[in-house]
């Protein structure tokens, strides 16, 4: 929904060392279908038709695991846990979006324009606004929100990053079609319709107080990510990366050198979590300090591992456990670990 979070670099750390913590916003959401299980009959969808009928009309999230980074997902958890009163209790798979109508609900995407106090904000946190069930229109009226709150930053993440080129650098003819324009004209419309000052609707483009990032958990799944985040990042776009959760070594090194402005790594946490090699998070400093672009370790996840050079006396294990239950407590961490940092 809307509300303050915990979430670590969404936080900003003032000047005298105090912290105004940071803001999820979900207006994307889903509501099962009052005919989804003779949908899910019809489909042969069987698993699925008790918890169809069981939740008719009920409205939570929906997401669609794409890769290994998406196994422990804690929207998925939570679309689960709070039944009946909030989730749908579908599966994050293909053959729950037959089920759930998509909408964009109205109160939640306005919110922002009602937060004076500037802040932080991690946009559809439960779910991936730039997902193939995402129509292009509810993307534009977040970014229009978005251009009408300059004294917010907007942190964008998704794991679709090959959907994103096509979307911010539309190149054609007729500029009715250029998203640009689009949203444009819908920041102009809910000012009008809000009594807003219609001449400061709509900021410069690419939008300087939207950070568009994308997740990466592996080398494999950064580099096909990266090859269509630089070119956003060529246009002008702050483009930033989500290491988490690490599930091997990535070696950024040369998209820093092209346009990547931040990075941020962490370990896997929750029930099932997959262990962290703590040298990944050192790799990951390291390049970031070489490039001078800032780096945040946000944590060392449920288990984190010792380098595989570390010498080791039986039973000693590689895995570590730490009194943080996500790892996130740096006085528990070396020294070298503690890292930070936000990009100016």
């Amino acid at each position: 929904m809307a509300s303050k979070t915990s979430i670590e670099w969404t936080a900003t750390v003032h000047a005298d060392g105090t912290v105004t913590p940071g803001a999820t916003w979900s207006p994307i959401r889903f509501r099962v279908k009052q005919d989804a299980a003779q949908i899910a009959r019809a489909k042969g969808y069987t698993s699925l038709v008790q918890i169809a009928e069981k939740m008719a009309g009920h409205v939570g999230p929906h997401c669609e695991h794409t890769s290994p980074g998406c196994e422990r997902c804690y929207s998925d958890t939570n679309n689960h846990r709070c039944l009946p009163s909030n989730g749908t209790g579908l599966p994050f798979d293909r053959r729950s979006r037959d089920l759930v109508d998509i909408f964009l609900d109205e109160k939640i995407l306005l919110q922002p324009l009602k937060w004076r106090t500037p802040r932080k904000i991690f946009p559809a946190n439960q779910t991936d606004w730039a997902a193939d069930f995402v129509p292009d229109e509810m993307m534009d009226r977040m970014l229009a929100v978005a251009a009408l709150t300059p004294w917010n930053t907007y942190q964008f993440l998704t794991k679709r990053a090959a959907r994103l080129p096509a979307y911010f650098l539309d190149d054609q003819e007729s500029p009715y079609y250029r998203t640009c324009t689009r949203v444009e004209n819908v920041a102009r419309l809910i000012a009008c319709e809000l009594g807003l000052d219609q001449d400061q609707s709509m900021g410069d483009w690419p939008l300087e107080n939207c950070q568009i990032g994308f997740s990466a958990e592996d080398q494999p799944n950064f580099d096909a990510r990266w090859q269509h985040m630089r070119k956003l990042a060529a246009a002008g776009w702050f483009v930033w990366c989500s290491y988490e959760p690490a599930l091997g070594p990535v070696d950024v090194s040369a998209a820093l050198k092209s346009g990547l402005r931040w990075l941020v790594v962490g370990g896997e946490s929750g029930p099932g979590a997959r262990p962290f090699d703590i040298e990944w998070a050192r790799q990951t400093i390291r390049q970031c300090k070489a490039a001078g672009v800032a780096c945040f370790v946000k944590q060392l996840g449920a288990k984190p591992m010792y380098p595989r050079n570390t010498i080791l006396h039986p039973p000693q294990s590689r895995i570590f456990l730490l009194h943080d239950k996500k790892g996130g407590d740096w006085d528990e961490w070396n020294e070298d670990l503690r890292v930070r940092e936000f990009p100016t």
